[in-house]
């Protein structure tokens, strides 16, 4: 092994352990406790070219946590075809793709 193996796979454990560190934790009430930190919010208006960025806001972890919940609902329910309602196979890799493949 290595030298640089060690720390490559320690990180890579860690980031698996958190699903890629793009989750934030919160709360049940719905305060940010831990995990990932918003640093900004990127906005587009209508016929202006270009985006624009603004400091995150209580409301926009609060929108965060509503989206989390409701996909962590959703994640649970069956269609009546028995399938998932939230897809949750592998993605095969496409070559020339931007792809980072997860692995459990």
């Amino acid at each position: 092994m290595r030298a640089r193996d060690g720390p490559r796979s320690r990180a890579s454990a860690q980031l698996r352990e958190k699903h890629g560190g793009a989750n934030t934790i919160f709360d049940a009430k719905g305060n940010r406790i831990g995990g990932a930190t918003l640093l900004a919010v990127v906005t587009m208006m209508n016929n202006h070219a270009g985006r624009r960025y603004r400091d995150v806001t209580d409301r926009d972890y609060e929108a965060a946590w509503k989206a989390q919940t409701a996909a962590a609902k959703l994640s649970n329910q069956k269609l009546p075809s028995g399938l998932s309602a939230v897809p949750d196979e592998p993605v095969p890799l496409m070559s020339g793709t931007f792809n980072v493949p997860f692995t459990e």
